[in-house]
């Protein structure tokens, strides 16, 4: 089969969506700095994490969903770990409750 002159392929570009920049960095950012809060940032686990989230943030819609899954299970089970015992911090009610059980402990 033989090409006519002059004769030009189109060349078909497909435009994928953008996504918010406060989407891509979200995930990011609350991971670092949760890890940085907790002093896990600089850690094998923690740099772990990093990647992993910036892996999801950085995902293509033209890639397949149950690789995000997966990513999306590794990042749950590693800041788990990271976080597990970091305790939360104490709010007002927690420091009345702490102080009531000592003085009740006085009476008794």
């Amino acid at each position: 089969m033989e090409r006519k002159r002059g004769h030009q392929v189109a060349e078909v570009v497909a435009k994928l969506p953008e996504r918010p920049a406060s989407v891509s960095e979200g995930l990011l950012g609350v991971t670092a700095r949760q890890l940085e809060a907790a002093g896990k940032l600089q850690t094998y686990a923690g740099q772990q994490a990093v990647i992993i989230a910036r892996r999801m943030s950085d995902f293509s819609p033209m890639e397949n969903g149950s690789q995000l899954a997966a990513l999306s299970r590794e990042l749950d089970r590693l800041m788990t770990s990271l976080l597990v015992d970091i305790a939360p911090e104490a709010d007002a009610l927690d420091e009345l409750q702490g102080n009531v059980v000592p003085m009740r402990q006085r009476r008794a």
